[in-house]
């Protein structure tokens, strides 16, 4: 997303490792190599409404926050059983991601059981315990993992600057709703795949 800043005009965007912003003629330059960049401008309509002072001030709350790999797994996955790719079951994912807590639990703390966590309103348990606390209430694991993903949950664990959670298609949604764009509609912004934003 392009924003106006005092200094000239800045791509804000969630990209690995931080939400940062690039002054546009840098961006520019690099993206000339890359084919991952959807350019969408806004209508007459909604460039008239779009708060960019709002925008901007929401942008720099958020600038150096980490990339949401916190959530990046949990967008995409609306059901217990109907989101997933066809080439990965969905009852294999809590398998996998309890292997993977073996070799490397940090790893899987940020990218799958955090967010769990969250959802179960619990902090610190691994997929074991997770899935214990699940059956307790009368869920799986792949029901957990559909739950929605609140906006405004504070992630930890991630230097340098960890807290609110957001993919690329995330942060832009979330800039144009404190923009005014979705005035009349509750909007979870961290629930935007790329295919909704754009």
């Amino acid at each position: 997303m392009a924003l106006w800043f005092d200094d000239g005009l800045y791509i804000v965007e969630s990209n690995t490792p931080v939400i940062r912003r690039t002054p546009y003629s840098q961006w520019i330059e690099s993206v000339r190599r890359s084919s991952m960049v959807a350019w969408n401008p806004l209508t007459d309509e909604l460039a008239e409404r779009f708060n960019e002072t709002a925008a901007r001030e929401f942008f720099l709350s958020m600038e150096g926050t980490v990339y949401g790999f916190h959530n990046l797994m949990f967008g995409w996955v609306d059901t217990a059983e109907d989101n997933w790719s066809p080439l990965i079951p969905h009852h294999f994912v809590p398998i996998l991601m309890s292997m993977t807590e073996n070799i490397d639990e940090h790893g899987t703390e940020i990218i799958y059981t955090d967010a769990l966590n969250k959802r179960l309103g619990v902090e610190g348990k691994n997929i074991t315990e997770i899935a214990a606390l699940a059956a307790d209430q009368g869920m799986t694991v792949d029901y957990v993992s559909g739950m929605t993903e609140v906006e405004g949950w504070i992630y930890s664990g991630l230097e340098p600057k960890d807290g609110r959670a957001y993919v690329c298609s995330a942060l832009a949604t979330a800039i144009w709703e404190v923009a005014g764009l979705f005035d009349g509609f509750e909007i979870n912004a961290t629930e935007f795949t790329p295919g909704n934003a754009y």
